[in-house]
């Protein structure tokens, strides 16, 4: 058992085929702990999730090397050059295959009933058209773009030094710069999931207001990475803003719908080691209603649906005084003020 640790090791240190895919999966996982696992920061725990990009980049190039120099490579010589000499061939297939996608419902559309039986041989045109114009294609391609990219690096090794001695020890170095970059960034991560994972602590609510959202995009190509951050007001600093990677999932919004001023619910816990991390930051929806009955106060479904959250947060008092300004304008309405009444527990007592 010794022994195969000490060979995982060795790999993980030689940064082979095993430690790349590693790298590779762990470079995944801190997207979802970046996501998940939000510490509002104004700027030092920020540069993580901004140095995520080059280093999967690195890490996709990497595993691309490992994939261009494995041994099996050597033996399908002949047939690299037989797709390279007719490379042309599939490349003009898949154009006029996924024109066939557009051509065929046109054709369709324009040829008499009587004469579509001349139509049925291109049937399967549209078929193997939508297979090219996939997915599949666009990941072949992705990965082709690495595979050159780490072609055209080593040939700029090759040519910055000329002794093969000299060549392997900037290798060797560069192994080692790599593998302390990616320990720390992988360490600082881990420290992130350790503190919120295992953090028991129920969440705290703090009411906040959005100051705005920043989007930060880099595009490499075809593909293309973006990042959306929250703004808002810090509740522990008066008169700062923080900042968090929004969530849609989680907050229940879009990050392009925020506009400054919106209200937040900000759910907050502590965590395991001290970093308070944000697991929601949701829409203050009875702010929003608050505003609008005192922009619009005549106007009855937002009172009613005021009246209706006070209930639902347990704010009996308050939604006792919007019962009774709402009956003073609707005194027609007595099934919904009877309602309310027999919502607020019978044993309250207003303080």
């Amino acid at each position: 058992m010794s022994e195969i640790l000490r060979r995982f090791i060795a790999s993980l240190r030689g940064l082979g085929l095993g430690a790349r895919l590693l790298i590779v999966f762990l470079m995944n996982w801190t997207t979802v702990v970046m996501d998940d696992y939000r510490v509002p920061s104004q700027s030092s725990l920020s540069l993580l999730s901004e140095v995520r990009v080059p280093l999967a980049i690195l890490s996709l190039l990497m595993l691309a090397h490992s994939v261009s120099s494995l041994r099996v490579w050597n033996s399908m010589r002949s047939l690299a050059k037989l797709l390279e000499r007719f490379a042309p061939v599939p490349v003009l297939g898949a154009v006029f295959l996924g024109a066939g996608v557009f051509v065929v419902p046109m054709l369709t559309q324009v040829v008499p009933p009587e004469r579509r039986w001349l139509l049925a041989p291109l049937g399967g045109l549209g078929t193997f058209g939508q297979v090219f114009t996939s997915g599949v294609v666009f990941a072949l391609f992705v990965g082709a773009s690495f595979v050159i990219a780490d072609v055209l690096l080593l040939r700029l090794i090759d040519r910055i030094t000329d002794d093969p001695f000299g060549r392997q020890r900037a290798v060797n170095r560069l192994k080692i710069v790599v593998l302390w970059v990616f320990g720390v960034y992988f360490a600082c991560c881990l420290v992130l999931a350790y503190n919120a994972m295992l953090d028991t602590s129920p969440a705290v609510t703090h009411q906040s207001e959005a100051v705005g959202v920043t989007k930060r995009s880099l595009k490499i190509g075809i593909v293309s990475y973006e990042v959306w951050w929250l703004n808002f007001r810090s509740w522990t600093k008066p008169g700062r803003s923080e900042y968090i990677i929004a969530h849609g999932d989680r907050d229940g919004y879009l990050a392009r719908e925020v506009w400054e001023g919106m209200p937040l619910i900000v759910h907050v816990r502590p965590g395991m080691l001290g970093l308070q991390w944000v697991v929601a930051a949701r829409i203050d929806r009875t702010m929003l209603l608050e505003r609008l009955v005192r922009e619009v106060p005549t106007a009855a479904a937002p009172r009613k649906d005021l009246i209706t959250a006070y209930l639902a947060e347990a704010r009996w008092s308050d939604a006792l005084r919007q019962t009774r300004e709402y009956q003073e304008l609707y005194p027609a309405d007595r099934g919904f003020v009877e309602t309310v009444s027999r919502s607020i527990p019978a044993g309250w007592k207003p303080s």
